[in-house]
């Protein structure tokens, strides 16, 4: 449960838990799980090993590394603020104490192994629910900080109050139940913050343009709405009461009926009905977006999300801008004229330069000449400056410094000498310069206030930025907390600090005007971000919007005629220029306050007993939190540190009993425990049926501490194989063996993954009389040391069914070398490629060219076919295991539709696919005889070409001189033992996700290129694509 996009993030739950399951079940079916590493997928890094400690509060275990003393006892107390807050609320008390665990950066954050997940720069915090611990990061606001612990405390009550006393989450039977993901975010950000402009901003936004709904993104803030209204409908106490009766049924629709005697239906109905009541009056008091400027983007057209970070260029004729228009986060550069895209500068989040561009505060400056910009951005484990060609994006130069956790806001001096620019460090977010030619660093500021958006004068002498400082009567050991945001100016000479606005509220990105006697800012002073401009000369301050929205990050032309800014709109963002923004400044015109704030005033008159506590954000003082914090007799607080010790707990324990007249009783466990950090993961699964020697089982350790990732196993499968896919006797082959691997991350994308096996494989006989119980006869035993080296690249964007964009390669080697202990030698190599090209929104091209070969005294065999968890699977009837006795070497290679598992046999292959994938059907309800909705069904089209050779074969996949593909079936003159050398296949299909699994559907006509070979073949099977 994370805080993120404002008050978005994600929900680590039992899905996590389950697909593991899934998944292990699978790869345990066979006994080449460890030999196969080469799976795709990004990396978490480990760039640190975290020496921990902790401090031991009377509700709370706080982790905290080497050097980050100062924030972990501020966590300390903004904790037990919180949890005293929750706690009286609630009416509920923890039974034991909570792990939190406190980064002093986000990019040490993303490093977390309490996840399995890898974490982007949208996450805040989150509550892991197994051992429900909290993890949160410092960003530079203590404001922010506050609210995360706060927010992610919620979900730590309520998975104590839910799970713990029943046993706790480890158990699988829990993994099935949650309250719904409206409720527990809803009731996260309603005892941890005010209602706040922005969250006004997207119910407004959601409620006026149609597309309010309770789950996804909208599950924070539409869930704080509707809880919101059911405390001023029904009471404050009926929302504590509903969460305690959920906890004790399980069932959240009962629950509201019982306590508010109305349907969650008829609830959900009223709710929406007063919204619009509410809001729909404000369109006659406010501009609408598109009336507001001239619109350069539109996200709903593009279907991407964000437009951020407007820059004029010097001459005003070009914008440069962040948007993820093409899913990653990007720079381009557009006309200022049009919003006509001219190029894109820097191609983000898909390699170690730009692994982040910070997104949620970036900001992009032009060097003074027009040739080059600054922005930041991660690389590696740090954050860095980056000056690019403003033509072709080459980076010129990059800045980069051990001692500062993150780096935000860069602005390029007029001089060009300087950059000024944000810089994190030590609890304290401060303004830093950088010289462009000597790299020599100057400190501007040295506090605890949170210091955002500094903008150079036009001659370069001063900096304006935004700030949560106050100027003066406030003790500098008190944190800024829920301080308001003023906009300052700092004279680069003297350091000194001028406060240019004072309001109740949040101004912010300041920009100045061309001639340097205005500034441009944002503000929520009416309760919605309208752009304003502040005459220093006079001190007057007047509005340039009044939009029903809201504006962010202005620019100012170097010309004076026009102000970009980026503006949302309809769930997104939009850049929108303003031409002759004077002109409005010159009237005087106040403007009305949003509805919510009329509300607050009016609440502030009347009686608000019925109402929760509910502190606002805004106000001096509202939470006084220090470095030197002293209890409520005025002696000093002290907190007691010491050093981590490795304790491990379960994770998840699950278990399976069965029974049948065959196989008798039947077991299958698994367990999974680890330490409160994750660095050492131990996973246990057993299989036991008819009796030990049968049994399934295997042991794992991973060391996950240091970016090196390193395990072993130690295990026994058991494999089944039909002696030829035509017959009736099998093959049973008992695995026993371990293996060790060691994974060794570069960056984000790139890894390279080793591994070595030992395993000594027995195989029998049996009949299917017998059924497995009673070899036939034995056969001759396989024993193998396989070394393996794989090198993964992966930056794909994934949808609800599989990758849509990016790019995904594999390099693997096998050898099992020449050596007494080894019955099979051969070296196997494989190759694969993958490029998924966005089409446009919710469209794609998929493309894959794989490749393979086997070689040596015994080279493997690569049987072409089928697709992968095929459920109503047929085999080639003509390959035996009997007649090609290297089963255990053999790989199955898919997805090769229209044929049969096996359909092609060679010690070479190569094999190519091409999919079209789209949406087929969006949303399919049925009203009788059961009342259906399915949602999101993706269908594809696709095209799959394979071929195989060696063994005396040459490669040869055509017939002749065309494209005639070289079909032959086995039997026929041409192929009278083989089989074909290549085949191909075409059709269509769809996809639906199930939430625990991607359920697929095709059905292919086997061709080679000429005509088709015989009837069509159906494929029900389960898995993401490719």
């Amino acid at each position: 449960m994370g805080v993120g996009r404002g008050a978005g993030g994600r929900v680590i739950a039992g899905w996590i838990a389950t697909i593991w399951w899934v998944g292990l079940l699978a790869t345990s079916a066979s006994a080449q799980w460890w030999n196969e590493i080469s799976h795709f997928g990004r990396n978490k890094v480990n760039y640190q090993a975290f020496e921990w400690r902790v401090i031991e509060t009377e509700n709370f275990r706080v982790y905290y590394y080497q050097g980050e003393g100062d924030i972990a006892r501020v966590a300390s107390q903004m904790a037990e603020d919180a949890y005293a807050r929750i706690s009286r609320t609630l009416d509920y008390r923890l039974s034991q104490p909570v792990p939190l665990l406190v980064y002093d950066s986000h990019n040490d954050f993303e490093q977390t192994n309490a996840t399995w997940g890898l974490i982007d720069e949208s996450t805040l915090g989150f509550t892991e629910a197994f051992k429900n611990r909290v993890v949160v990061p410092f960003t530079g606001s203590y404001t922010q900080f506050r609210h995360v612990i706060h927010h992610e405390l919620v979900h730590a009550v309520m998975f104590d109050m839910f799970y713990r006393r029943q046993g706790g989450l480890s158990t699988a039977s829990q993994l099935w139940w949650g309250p719904p993901l409206w409720f527990a975010e809803g009731l996260a950000e309603y005892l941890s913050t005010d209602w706040t402009t922005e969250k006004n901003m997207w119910v407004r936004g959601a409620t006026i343009d149609g597309y309010l709904r309770l789950d996804g993104y909208q599950a924070y803030t539409a869930g704080y709405s509707l809880l919101r209204w059911i405390a001023d409908e029904f009471g404050a106490d009926k929302i504590p009461a509903i969460a305690r009766r959920m906890a004790i049924t399980k069932e959240p629709a009962p629950s509201f009926r019982a306590v508010l005697g109305v349907s969650l239906e008829d609830l959900q109905t009223r709710w929406e009905r007063h919204l619009k009541r509410f809001y729909w009056p404000e369109i006659e008091r406010r501009e609408l977006t598109d009336e507001m400027g001239r619109r350069l983007t539109d996200h709903r057209k593009d279907r991407n999300h964000y437009n951020f970070a407007p820059a004029f260029s010097p001459h005003g004729d070009k914008i440069a801008f962040l948007s993820d228009r093409d899913d990653y986060a990007s720079i381009y550069i557009m006309s200022a004229i049009d919003g006509r895209i001219l190029r894109k500068v820097v191609a983000g989040e898909r390699s170690s330069h730009f692994e982040e561009m910070h997104w949620s505060r970036g900001s992009l400056s032009w060097s003074p000449g027009g040739s080059y910009l600054v922005f930041a951005a991660k690389h590696h484990d740090l954050d860095a400056l980056y000056i690019v060609s403003a033509e072709n994006g080459r980076i010129q130069r990059m800045f980069r410094w051990r001692q500062f956790n993150a780096l935000f806001s860069p602005s390029w001096s007029p001089d060009s000498l300087n950059i000024v620019f944000v810089g994190v460090r030590e609890g304290r977010s401060d303004l830093y310069l950088v010289n462009t030619l000597t790299g020599e660093l100057r400190q501007l500021t040295n506090d605890f206030y949170d210091e955002i958006a500094p903008r150079w004068s036009p001659d370069g002498t001063r900096i304006a930025f935004a700030s949560d400082r106050v100027m003066d009567g406030e003790d500098s050991n008190v944190l800024p907390v829920g301080f308001d945001r003023n906009v300052f100016v700092m004279d680069v000479s003297t350091a000194a600090i001028t406060q240019i606005t004072r309001t109740e509220g949040e101004d912010s990105s300041p920009c100045w005007s061309p001639d340097g006697r205005r500034l441009a800012f944002t503000s929520d002073r009416n309760g919605i971000y309208n752009l304003y401009v502040a005459d220093l000369d006079s001190g007057t301050e007047r509005p340039l919007t009044n939009v029903i929205d809201g504006v962010f990050q202005p620019d100012w032309s170097r010309d004076g005629r026009k102000i970009a800014v980026a503006a949302f709109n309809a769930a997104g963002y939009d850049i929108f220029t303003l031409t002759d923004p004077l002109a409005k400044w010159q009237a005087d015109n106040p403007l009305p306050p949003a509805e919510f704030l009329e509300r607050r005033r009016e609440e502030a008159q009347s009686d608000s007993s019925r109402h929760l506590e509910r502190p606002p954000v805004s106000g001096l003082g509202q939470w006084r939190f220090s470095l030197q914090p002293h209890d409520s007799s005025g002696n000093p607080l002290t907190f007691a540190s010491k050093p981590y010790d490795l304790h491990f707990s379960p994770d998840l324990v699950s278990g399976l009993v069965m029974f049948d007249n065959i196989n008798g009783l039947m077991a299958q466990t698994m367990l999974r425990v680890s330490d409160t950090m994750g660095d050492h993961q131990i996973q246990i699964y057993t299989h036991v049926y008819r009796n030990v020697e049968d049994a399934d089982f295997q042991f794992a350790y991973y060391n996950l501490r240091k970016r090196p990732n390193w395990g072993f196993s130690l295990f026994q499968f058991h494999q089944y194989y039909l002696q030829s896919f035509a017959a009736t006797e099998w093959t049973s082959d008992r695995v026993l063996g371990g293996a060790v691997l060691l994974n060794y991350p570069f960056n984000k994308f790139t890894r390279l993954e080793t591994s070595l096996e030992l395993s000594d494989r027995e195989r029998a006989n049996f009949s299917y009389d017998t059924y497995l119980r009673t070899p036939d006869r034995r056969l001759p035993g396989v024993r193998t040391l396989l070394p393996s080296f794989a090198l993964i690249n992966d930056n794909t964007l994934w949808g609800l069914t599989g990758p849509t964009n990016g790019s995904r390669s594999a390099f693997q080697v096998k050898f099992a070398p020449e050596m007494a202990f080894n019955t099979y030698a051969y070296t196997t190599l494989i190759g694969d490629y993958r490029k998924y090209l966005r089409v446009s929104a919710d469209y794609a091209l998929a493309f894959r060219l794989s490749s393979g070969m086997s070689v040596g005294r015994n080279p493997g065999r690569f049987l072409l076919g089928g697709t992968s968890y095929w459920i109503n699977f047929h085999y080639t009837p003509t390959y035996s295991v009997t007649s090609d006795s290297l089963i255990p070497i053999t790989q199955f290679i898919t997805p090769l539709r229209g044929s049969r598992f096996g359909e092609l046999s060679g010690s070479r292959y190569a094999l190519a696919n091409i999919e079209f994938r789209y949406p087929l059907v969006r949303e399919l309800a049925w009203g009788w005889p059961l009342p259906i909705v399915l949602r999101n069904i993706r269908g594809i089209l696709f095209l799959d070409l394979g071929t195989v050779w060696g063994d005396g074969r040459s490669f040869a996949p055509f017939a002749g001189n065309g494209i005639k593909l070289n079909y032959a079936p086995a039997g026929t003159a041409d192929a009278p033992t083989r089989g074909p050398t290549a085949v191909g296949g075409f059709g269509f299909g769809w996809r639906m996700n199930l939430g625990v699994a991607v359920l697929r559907w095709d059905i292919a006509w086997p061709t080679d290129l000429d005509r088709t070979l015989g009837g069509s073949r159906q494929y029900w099977s389960l898995g993401a694509d490719f």
